[in-house]
Parts: structure tokens; C-alpha cells; sequence
């Protein structure tokens, strides 16, 4: 293959889509350009990987007074055009009335990305043969504009969809229909996401299915994993990681341990901040300032290698996702590939990677006296039992989780397309 297109919220800018970072290293071996073309502010630090041969497009620069009215005035005009009040009426029928204020709000977001996106020179492409891969990380705005734009563009169009982007009860995503009709090919993460697709919107997109291919994520299997716990703590390390936001739910969390089913010391770690560290920060104390059996410590926003370092150097007993929505989190996949058994709640996806062979998988709607039941029981399981579920872990993402295998089955999946449009 020659050239890659890649659109992006954030990579490589900031601490946005770190998963992203192992999957550019597998396309650097299998494509003789790279465009990464990223819609994240250029004041933020540049942290992720890029390949030597990759050519770096931010879309948003800063700008004069002058240009951030012409960008305005654009996207407020996007308003009246014939093409979004299409939408807007598309995505009444679809969510109802009551919704529209979210529908407009939603389309004016997308056409902000848009006029930033309809700038960029991503999409040139040379030669006659369709052999550039116009690659949107998400079903997003790049998405609509490739899909706009694809009977000029010389190469194939596809995209991923990961959790937001992908079910439908998580939201409405404008020109969803649009999309999945023109891309040449759609990824999504999950099998739960793929029959989600096609429960919704089968009918109303022709051959939707064999569009369609799952094409998980994943993590790289560590080596080594720390096989004991240091017997002088005599307590259970328990981790959790994710942003602080509320549909995380660390409340849930933090109400379980504060149960009195729980029996047995406790030190919980969490990494990740956000918008609700400081309500957590309090409900915490609160909570579990007086805990005779749980200790607690934030260790807020760290670096994917650093929370590595963390699992390698200490005995985590179990990982605790407590999420109301979520896709296929890759935090669980990284704590399972150190052989952390995983407590976690069966929304989106999560049934696909955690089973009571490996950890706990709880209902989607459960309190938190259903979670410290869960959490006790886990931690008093034999040391027999328990081994199980860590070997378990492991080979759950070693058998389907595993970075390098899964992104070059993606990247075969796309050479294929290539194939196939060059011989149409």
C-alpha cells in the first residue's frame, strides 16, 4: 500500500486516543506515506508517536479576529442551507422533537469541524489507481467529508466506529445514514456495535452488512506480570482508570467500598481526572475518610506508560469499570493483559472482553450494595479460583485482544479494498 490518510480528533496531540499510538506503528510498516491530519488545538503539547515518514495537518490554527468571524458567520450560515435542514428533519424523524434542540446543537459541531476539514489538503491524490486509504478514526464530520467528497477522491474511504460514534442509544450522530451509504468500508470495534449498525439503519442503507467488518482494538501482551502480592501489605490493591466525568460512575465505586459488605482491607487507586475530580475528591472523603478498611488515592492523569510501570511493579488484585455507557474500553484490556481480573457492568460491548471466567460481569443496572457483594466475593475466592481468572485474563487478550495481530488483520481487511475498487 502507498498512502495513508488519517483523520483524528486529537492524535498526536494531548492524551486523546492513546490506542491509536500501536496501531500507527503496524501502518508504518505497511504504508509508504502518512498523513495524520488532527483537529486538536495546536497549543497543546505534541506527545504521541508519529513515524518518521508521517506528515503532521492540524486544522486549527489560530487565528485573527478577521477569520474567527468569517468561521462563525460560515458556520452559522451552514444553517440555512437546504443539505442541513435535511438533516435536521432526517434527525427529528429519527430522535423526535423534543430533541431538537440536541440535533441542531449537534449539526452546528459537525459543521464547525467541517469548515476546518473542507480546507485541509488531505485530500489530494495523484496517479490512477485508487491506492490512498482516506481513514476517518471516528464515524465523525471528517467522515461526512470524505463521504461528500468521495466520487473526487482517488483511493478508498473508510472509517471506525467506537462507542458514541457507533450505538445508537448513545446518541444522535448527524449524516449517520449519509455515511454509512458512500464509505467504502466501516470498521466497528465490537460485534455488538456491527448488529447494532444493522438493527438501525439495515434497511435503510442497501448491503449494509457486507460493508461491515469488526476490527478490534487492542494492547500489547507484556512479557512479565508480577505473579504474587507482597505479603507485608496484607490488603487488596484494587485499581480503576478513566476520566472523572459522571457517566464513569466512581460514585458507584466509592459508595461499594464504603459498604459494610466489604470485609477485608482495601487500598483503591484511581487513574484519570476530568470535570468531576473535585465532587469525587469530596464524596471520597467523605465517604471513606473514616474507612476502617479502605485507603484511597487519585492518582489523577498519567501517561499509558506510567500506569504500565504501576501494573508491573505492584499486585493488582482487581480492575473496577463502573461505567453506565461504554464501547470495548481499552483500560480494561490493558489491566487484563497484566492478568487483572476485571469487575465491570454489561454496557455496550464489555460482555465481548470480561466473563466470570476472568473477573465479574455484572448487570447494566446495579447499586453499589450489588457491587461491594461483588467485590467481596471476588476478593474471597481461593488463591486457587483467583489464579484462574488472572491466567484467564491474560489469554482473553492474547487470544483476541492482542495489538499487533488484530491491527494487521485490519490493515489486510483495507489492502483487500484497495484490491477490489482497482478491479472494478
Amino acid at each position: 500500500m502507498e498512502r495513508l490518510v488519517i483523520f483524528t480528533n486529537h492524535y498526536p496531540y494531548g492524551n486523546g486516543e492513546p490506542f491509536l499510538e500501536e496501531e500507527i506503528k503496524i501502518a508504518e510498516s505497511r504504508f509508504d506515506e502518512i498523513m495524520i491530519v488532527s483537529y486538536a488545538k495546536q497549543q497543546e503539547a505534541l506527545k504521541r508517536y508519529i513515524p518518521a515518514k508521517a506528515e503532521v495537518i492540524g486544522l486549527r490554527r489560530d487565528g485573527n479576529r478577521k477569520s474567527k468571524l468569517a468561521e462563525t458567520s460560515a458556520i452559522i450560515g451552514s444553517l440555512f442551507t437546504r443539505r442541513t435542514w435535511r438533516e435536521i428533519r432526517s434527525g427529528l424523524r429519527e430522535r423526535g422533537f423534543r430533541k431538537l434542540p440536541t440535533v441542531i446543537k449537534t449539526i452546528l459541531l459537525d459543521n464547525r469541524h467541517l469548515y476546518y476539514l473542507r480546507s485541509c489538503e488531505g485530500y489530494r491524490t495523484d496517479g490512477e489507481q485508487p491506492k490512498t486509504v482516506f481513514y476517518s478514526y471516528w464515524t465523525n464530520a471528517a467522515a461526512v467529508c470524505l463521504s461528500q467528497r468521495k466520487e473526487r477522491l482517488n483511493g478508498v474511504c473508510i472509517c471506525r466506529a467506537h462507542g458514541g460514534d457507533l450505538f445508537f442509544d448513545r446518541g444522535y450522530v448527524p449524516w449517520r445514514k449519509e455515511v454509512f451509504k458512500k464509505m467504502d468500508r466501516l470498521f466497528p470495534i465490537c460485534a455488538g456495535g456491527k448488529e447494532d449498525m444493522i438493527l438501525h439503519y439495515g434497511t435503510d442503507v442497501e448491503d449494509l452488512e457486507k460493508k461491515i467488518t469488526v476490527a478490534r482494538l487492542g494492547v500489547d501482551i507484556p512479557a512479565a506480570v508480577k505473579e504474587a502480592p507482597d505479603a507485608v501489605l496484607g490488603e487488596y490493591l484494587i485499581v480503576s482508570c478513566s476520566n472523572v466525568i459522571p457517566l464513569k460512575r466512581l460514585d458507584l465505586l466509592i459508595r461499594a467500598l464504603a459498604d459494610k459488605r466489604i470485609r477485608h482491607p482495601v487500598r483503591w487507586v484511581h487513574f484519570g481526572d476530568g470535570l468531576q475530580f473535585e465532587e469525587i475528591s469530596e464524596l471520597a472523603e467523605k465517604c471513606l475518610g473514616d474507612s476502617e478498611y479502605v485507603t484511597y488515592e487519585f492518582k489523577g492523569r498519567k501517561e499509558q506508560k506510567e500506569i504500565f510501570e504501576f501494573y508491573r511493579e505492584n499486585y493488582v488484585s482487581l480492575f473496577v469499570n463502573c461505567s453506565d455507557v461504554e464501547g470495548v474500553p481499552v483500560s480494561i484490556m490493558e489491566a487484563m493483559s497484566y492478568g487483572i481480573p476485571v469487575i465491570a457492568r454489561d454496557v455496550g460491548s464489555i460482555g465481548e472482553l470480561v466473563s466470570d471466567t476472568c473477573g465479574v460481569l455484572l448487570p447494566g443496572m446495579i447499586s453499589s450494595e450489588d457491587l461491594a457483594l461483588s467485590i467481596n466475593g471476588l476478593l474471597e475466592e481461593s488463591e486457587e479460583e483467583f489464579a484462574k481468572k488472572r491466567k484467564a485474563a491474560r489469554e482473553m487478550v492474547r487470544n483476541h485482544y492482542h495489538s499487533e495481530k488484530n491491527y494487521n488483520l485490519f490493515f489486510d481487511e483495507i489492502e483487500k479494498t484497495i484490491r477490489e475498487k482497482a478491479d472494478e
